[in-house]
């Protein structure tokens, strides 16, 4: 389970540039029995349209906080959780 939230600016035309703040929690079970842990993500956005086809998104996220139902001492939760993402899009329309 997760909340995020965005913001984001139009750096020159075409290219935008922002921050998202994601904080996700772990479960076990379908049912969302046994809490495992939680982490917040701050992430750098970037999303530029290089032309009327053809659009590039970039994103790389770093966990900053994070508490463990395992490890209750460590400032992150990487028993559940990445300490870093890096996500590449590229969009085509035809």
């Amino acid at each position: 389970m997760g909340i995020s939230g965005a913001l984001a600016f139009q750096a020159v035309p075409n290219v935008f540039v922002g921050a998202e703040l994601r904080y996700l929690r772990s479960y076990s079970g379908l049912g969302l029995d046994r809490f495992e842990g939680q982490a917040l993500f701050l992430e750098p956005t970037f999303h530029a349209k290089l032309s009327d086809n053809l659009s590039i998104s970039a994103a790389f996220s770093t966990q900053i906080a994070g508490r463990s139902d395992e490890a209750s001492g460590r400032q992150l939760d990487l028993d559940n959780f990445s300490g870093h993402q890096a996500k590449l899009t590229i969009f085509y329309e035809f």
